[in-house]
């Protein structure tokens, strides 16, 4: 692949992250109205990506659920990530929609790291790991 003449690595992976609804600011700090999830609610998205990310066919390595962020390592399939960050944000919605969950949930957008080697994918995974325990 090239851009802008210049050849790129070909990417293997990336890491993905999003936000829950409110807990970001322009001026960096919480909203009064922002999103927390519990950790019953954090393991329900958790398993409702992980489940949406199966059905599609994705290659979720690694995933980490906070009470006011997502971060997923993803292995490359030539999809659009951005379908992928859609697809997850919509099963994380209807899991906690069946818990009573109502109202707004994720923020607007992701954030995206891409690996363009294994050792770069590798260090993003350990990170997610260690970033969910």
């Amino acid at each position: 692949m090239y851009v802008c003449g210049v050849r790129m690595a070909a990417t293997v992976g990336y890491m993905v992250t999003w936000r829950m609804y409110g807990t970001w600011s322009r001026a960096g700090c919480a909203e009064s109205d922002s999103v927390r999830l519990s950790d019953s609610a954090k393991k329900a998205v958790e398993d409702a990506i992980i489940e949406e990310g199966k059905r599609a066919g994705e290659k979720i390595a690694a995933i980490a659920v906070w009470s006011n962020h997502v971060h997923a390592v993803v292995r490359y399939t030539g999809r659009d990530l951005g379908d992928f960050v859609g697809r997850s944000k919509v099963a994380g919605r209807k899991a906690l929609r069946r818990m009573g969950f109502e109202g707004k949930l994720w923020a607007r957008g992701y954030d995206k790291r891409f690996c363009f080697d294994e050792k770069s994918l590798k260090h993003r995974i350990d990170y997610v790991e260690r970033h969910g325990e």
